[in-house]
């Protein structure tokens, strides 16, 4: 697992030194570059997480799944606005990046909208 990890910061630090150089001679090719190692990174981080997403399976068993679906949607929606916007300030377009970050916390709220709505529901309880 962890040689697994930094194998993936290899291939982070590689695309980083051959994109900086690519730079130089082609801007495009080298966002494309940075755009396609994220990818591959994404997908690898994904196969590496594999044991955390069984211990999250695992915890589902035991809790609320509506509860436990609206978080893992809400961090799913941060980590892909994320990797947007971060894609978007190496092309060099930081208020398309504003734009992504903004929609991207609109979305965690919007996804995290029922566990809000019933902890609202349970204070009001409390309150009463």
């Amino acid at each position: 697992m962890t040689a697994e990890i930094l194998r993936i910061i290899g291939v982070g630090v590689a695309a980083l030194f051959l994109a900086a150089l690519l730079k130089q001679y082609s801007p495009a090719l080298a966002v494309a570059l940075s755009l396609g190692a994220g990818a591959v990174i994404w997908l690898c981080v994904l196969r590496a997480g594999e044991p955390v997403f069984d211990l999250v399976r695992a915890l589902a068993k035991y809790t609320d799944e509506s509860g436990l679906a609206c978080l893992l949607k809400a961090s799913a929606i941060a980590l892909l606005a994320q990797f947007a916007q971060d894609a978007c300030r190496d092309a060099g377009q930081g208020a398309l990046a504003g734009q992504i970050e903004f929609a991207g916390k609109i979305g965690v709220l919007l996804a995290a909208s029922p566990i809000l709505t019933e902890l609202a529901a349970i204070l009001v309880r409390f309150l009463q």
